[in-house]
This record gives structure tokens, C-alpha cells and sequence, in this order.
């Protein structure tokens, strides 16, 4: 699984991978959180809001992403102001997805849920707290990144996914992640080998956010997808409503 698939990622980009350093998980999850804001801010985080551009393919596509602790999300796309896609979790346990306006509202796979699931935790909840939702975190030493190397963590989620995240040494920001999955799964299901980079790093009322990214599949150094964040909120009120899907 992702073992393999690492060493595919260090045929395609060598570096010398460093052995453990004094570094330990804890101490990278305590400067991780330092770095992002702090812990106690970090835990309080309990709901966020942005406004993003997606390119995909030379396509350019807007979306606006709202999620809570609470287990409810929902991201729509626009493209020409045009709403062309939803997918949303209105609880823990129920999801659903939409074609456009007008469209049929239909359920998610099982694979589609996780993944939203994920993105949940992936935007509200800091590295530390990952333990106790069941995640499973292994420091793995300096490992290499698209050439360069970084401090990793191995990342193993309850529904047994692998993620490898990487973290600058010096500023110890996550400045990427690693991971074999679709990139749309509910639209195409093929796994692939992923890095996903986080940069240009922002303050936003006292959390650091990454505003740019690149999705690149490793097999051919293709960039699937550019990410752009424009605008982002913390704690704001979200009607309930926006989380159903329409009557």
C-alpha cells in the first residue's frame, strides 16, 4: 500500500532520507500546533467557512466550503458563477450530492462519506488531537518531499488509509502530504499515488493558513489540481439549512 507506493516516490525523486533525528511525534506535534496558532486556539476552532478557486484540467472553478464539529460540511462549485456540483454530509452519518441546479439528489459511497468525513477533520481539527479520534501517528524521521527532505509523520485513519504529511524544518508547518486515493471518488474511484503541497502560509485571526497548494500524481509529475484560497472564516454562524439538501 503506501509502503510500496513510497518507494515508487523515491525512484521518482531522490534524496538522501535522514535517519531519526532527536525529534520525537510529541515534540513535533507540540511545535506543529505553536506554529499554527497555538493549541488552545486550535481546540476552539469549532467551525470554518472559505471561498476557493479549484483548476482542474485548465478549468478554473469556484467553491465555497463551510464545516462544523458537529459532523455537518457541504462544498459547492461554481463555474461562471454557475453551480455545477454539491456534496454535503448533513450529519455524521448522512450524505448527499448534486449535479448542478435542478439536478438529482443522490446519496454517497461509502468511500465518498470518508472522504468528506475527513475533510472535517483535516480543516477543524489540529494534529494532537488526532489520537483520540481513533488516528494512528508514527514519527518516521526526516523523509523527502518532491526533493527535499522534511520531518514525516505516518498517518493511519480509521478507515485504514495511509497518509504521509511533511513538515518544514525550520518554521515546522505541514508543507505537504502524501497519499494513495481518488481524487474525485464519487465521480472517478482509481486510486493514485498523490503529493499534495500547502504553501503560502497566512495569518488568519491568529491561525496560519495555507492559501496555495498543488495536487501532483507521482507516476508522471502531473499537476491535477491547483488550489487557491481567497477567503477564510472561523466560528461563524452557518444556517442549519445549508447542510440539507434541497426539498
Amino acid at each position: 500500500m503506501l509502503k510500496k507506493a513510497l518507494i515508487c516516490m523515491l525512484m521518482l525523486f531522490p534524496v538522501c532520507a535522514c535517519a531519526k533525528s532527536e525529534m520525537t511525534l510529541e515534540r513535533l506535534l507540540d511545535l506543529n500546533a505553536d506554529a499554527m496558532g497555538g493549541k488552545e486556539r486550535l481546540e476552539n476552532l469549532n467551525s470554518v467557512e472559505s471561498r476557493i478557486t479549484l483548476t482542474e484540467d485548465g478549468t478554473a472553478m469556484g467553491g465555497h466550503y463551510r464545516a462544523n464539529r458537529e459532523g455537518q460540511m457541504r462544498v459547492d462549485i461554481y463555474i461562471d458563477g454557475a453551480r455545477v456540483f454539491t456534496e454535503a454530509l448533513s450529519s455524521r452519518s448522512d450524505g448527499w450530492q448534486q449535479n448542478g441546479e435542478g439536478e438529482a439528489v443522490e446519496g454517497l459511497s461509502e468511500k465518498g462519506m470518508a472522504a468528506l468525513q475527513y475533510s472535517i477533520i483535516s480543516n477543524l481539527y489540529a494534529l494532537h488531537e488526532l489520537p483520540a479520534l481513533g488516528f494512528k501517528l508514527e514519527y518516521v524521521g526526516h523523509q523527502p518531499m518532491l526533493g527535499k527532505n522534511y520531518h514525516a509523520i505516518d498517518i493511519t485513519r480509521p478507515s485504514g488509509i495511509q497518509e504521509r504529511q511533511f513538515f518544514d524544518p525550520e518554521t515546522f508547518l505541514k508543507a505537504g502530504s502524501m497519499d494513495e486515493t481518488a481524487l474525485h471518488v464519487d465521480i472517478d474511484p482509481t486510486e493514485k499515488l498523490k503529493v499534495n503541497t500547502d504553501t503560502d502560509y497566512r495569518m488568519v485571526d491568529g491561525i496560519m493558513r495555507a492559501h496555495g497548494g498543488e495536487v501532483i500524481e507521482v507516476e508522471d509529475g502531473k499537476v491535477v489540481q491547483v488550489f487557491e484560497l481567497h477567503e477564510i472564516k472561523f466560528n461563524q454562524p452557518v444556517p442549519a439549512s445549508d447542510y440539507q439538501g434541497p426539498n
